[in-house]
């Protein structure tokens, strides 16, 4: 009946007005961005949308996506067992594409729709006439920040990606290609850097204003981005910016610094900002995203700490951290719950109740995380709010706790990275041991390489599930190449100055006809090692390939593998170093290890490198056995009995690829695998 009377009124009023005036007057409820910008609520409230676009879409769009990172390493789990787990599988397995993947390509687009709000803002106004120019240059710097923050976070997962810098139409951007990672760097540093010059210091902002980006958190971030690029130095000094500023400091409770009483505590230099609302629904989503489906209302369980990752807290002996990262079924406590008489009282409801308790010997009053619905029996304590703090409404998109996404504690431990790195080593233990202190642990008085472990490993116990370890993992993997490739290095030039001696003798034995001395030398040569050390069957100059190369190559005679190698490449490649290691170093481990698993004498190891016109060509083809599993996607399986690592080397493999816009190809046909990568120099990059 309403929407009768609505309709009824609304002819009327067409009936009774003059033409003309219908005609002439303006479309309201549109808005215009050439006369939008007229005041400063205007700008400020379209900034505010540039922000909104951090968690664009939703829960499924983007806060799915924070877990992403962490399902595809070794401390996360896709978790749910109950409902569709296909993009999460695809996820854990690297699997699939973007375009095949819900989670990928929503992380893509939302990035780019964020991209393109702050383009808006940075061009209009800027252009506008807003009467507080201080204000008006404060919210360019907010919406360059936030799209140095998008675009970093498109650059770390995916490589170089199309770049558009400024507010465009539909067919200005079509024909736009993806840039090199280099100039995304480049683009990503000036953002930062700009907006480090016009943003006011956190303790600057007005309390209503607080959570807008500040100088502190674009510094912290810029820092980020140099440690990325291995720029240790520029790391290095924007970091102590955001130490010596005093404007930061470490929470006394480790327990605190994600509690929802604590929203914007002295730790956090950005995080997004929640409110709850019942009527609009408004609040963050990770703490029902990632709680147990078996606990009193928690959650959808979509992603799970693994056993792995608890078991490195037990190794550190951080028994701090652990309780307040992980929650672990069969415990007789959660930390910082009050209430935890009702997580038990729900476990004993379950109809396995009685049975788990007996398989497993838990505490008749422990509180348990259904096995049945469950991929871990663990779930993530930080996103966690205890019962009394929950609102009313416990859903999906109303829980009040803000999501950290960069703190003082990740500011340290980048500092003591970039300090070790440097040989600062006094002020690198001074930065982690800060941290560590917190949580009770002893200092750490490691130098050099041992001490880049232990930064390492403090970086995944204190920011576990903070959307860091893939990207750690990927640091660690370069590391190993790299210390690899230089003892390769280092016995290659031993064994080439022990061989000009040999040969030295040898010519002088020659030369004065003293054939059976000459004779001897030679036996030498053959017997006393020399030609049972690191082969050189590859001899381009190039030290990471003809290191890599050589050393595979002995480790497969060893075995029984026989291994040709055809190297045809310059001393210098257009191409990182620590790409070319985690390249070649992976796909050889993934050949010999596909070897080992065919009968003796069929096994073998076919390398052909080439570099021809800008273009990098490896091709692999080795023995293997034919019955090796396809996964869903097409993907060989791996055969390690250690799952853990599972697909991480091919997913590095995949990553410094897409650097220099390559592809990967692989493929088993008969008793032969063959796997193809192919990369571009500068050509490919234009």
């Amino acid at each position: 009946m309403r929407h009768k009377v609505l309709t009824i009124l609304a002819v009327a009023s067409l009936c009774f007005s003059s033409c003309d005036d219908f005609l002439t007057e303006d479309v309201r409820g549109r808005q215009n961005l050439d006369t939008y910008f007229q005041s400063a609520n205007d700008a400020q409230s379209f900034v505010t949308g540039c922000y909104q676009a951090i968690t664009f879409g939703g829960w499924w769009n983007i806060n799915t996506v924070w877990l992403m990172s962490e399902m595809c390493s070794d401390d996360g789990w896709m978790g749910n067992t109950t409902q569709s787990q296909n993009d999460y599988i695809s996820l854990a397995h690297y699997q699939g594409s973007g375009q095949s993947n819900g989670a990928i390509s929503n992380f893509w687009q939302y990035r780019y729709k964020g991209i393109l709000r702050c383009n808006i803002a940075i061009d209009r106004i800027g252009k506008s006439n807003l009467a507080d120019e201080q204000l008006k240059q404060r919210l360019i710097g907010e919406a360059r920040f936030l799209r140095g923050y998008f675009y970093f976070e498109l650059v770390r997962n995916f490589g170089g990606v199309p770049l558009v810098d400024a507010f465009k139409m539909p067919e200005e951007i079509a024909g736009i290609t993806r840039s090199s990672v280099e100039d995304c760097y480049k683009f990503i540093e000036a953002d930062l850097k700009a907006a480090a010059e016009v943003l006011p210091k956190r303790s600057e902002y007005a309390a209503s204003d607080i959570g807008r980006a500040t100088r502190g958190a674009a510094l912290g971030l810029l820092g980020k981005v140099y440690l990325y690029q291995e720029k240790w130095g520029e790391a290095y000094e924007v970091l102590k910016q955001v130490i010596d500023s005093k404007e930061y400091d470490l929470m006394e409770d480790f327990g605190d610094v994600w509690s929802v009483d604590h929203n914007n505590n002295k730790e956090s230099l950005f995080e997004v900002q929640y409110m709850y609302d019942e009527t609009y629904s408004l609040g963050g989503a990770l703490t029902v995203i990632t709680g147990a489906r078996s606990g009193p209302g928690d959650g959808w369980s979509w992603g799970q700490p693994t056993a792995n990752l608890e078991q490195a807290y037990i190794d550190a002996g951080d028994t701090v951290r652990l309780k307040w990262t992980i929650i672990k079924t069969g415990c007789t406590e959660i930390a910082g719950e009050n209430q935890f008489d009702k997580f038990v009282e729900n476990s004993k409801n379950m109809a396995q109740y009685d049975v788990y308790l007996k398989e497993y010997g838990w505490d008749p009053d422990c509180y348990i995380i259904d096995p049945a619905q469950h991929k871990s029996a663990r779930i993530v304590r930080k996103y966690f709010v205890p019962l009394e703090k929950r609102p009313e409404i416990y859903n999906i998109d109303r829980i009040p706790l803000d999501h950290r996404i960069l703190r003082f504690a990740d500011v340290l431990l980048m500092f003591a990275e970039a300090s070790n790195e440097l040989g600062k080593d006094t002020e690198a233990q001074e930065a982690l041991n800060r941290v560590r202190h917190r949580v009770h642990l002893a200092d750490v008085t490691a130098t050099g390489n041992n001490l880049r472990k232990a930064i390492r490993l403090e970086r995944r116990l204190e920011l576990a599930w903070e959307q860091n370890r893939l990207y750690g993992q990927q640091l660690e993997l370069c590391s190993r190449q790299a210390e690899e490739r230089e003892s390769l290095y280092l016995e290659i030039r031993r064994l080439r100055h022990d061989m000009k001696n040999y040969l030295s003798c040898l010519l002088g034995a020659v030369q004065t006809g003293e054939k059976k001395e000459a004779e001897m030398l030679i036996q030498e040569m053959l017997n006393d090692g020399i030609s049972n050390r690191t082969s050189e069957v590859s001899r381009s100059g190039n030290i990471v390939v003809d290191s890599l190369v050589n050393y595979k190559h002995d480790l497969a005679e060893k075995e029984g593998i026989m291994f040709e190698a055809n190297v045809f490449i310059p001393v210098s490649l257009p191409f990182q170093s620590g790409h070319l290691a985690v390249i070649l170093g992976n796909l050889l481990d993934n050949a010999l290890e596909a070897c080992r698993g065919v009968p003796e004498g069929q096994r073998y190891i076919k390398l052909d490198i080439s570099y021809v016109k800008e273009m990098l060509q490896i091709c692999i083809r080795n023995s293997y056995h034919a019955t090796h599993r396809k996964d869903s996607s097409g993907r060989y399986l791996t055969t390690k009995k250690d799952t853990l690592d599972h697909g991480i080397g091919l997913s590095s493999v995949e990553q410094a690829v897409s650097c220099y816009h390559g592809e990967m190809t692989a493929e088993g046909t008969g008793n032969e695998f063959r796997v193809s990568v192919v990369m571009y120099g500068s050509d490919g990059e234009k």
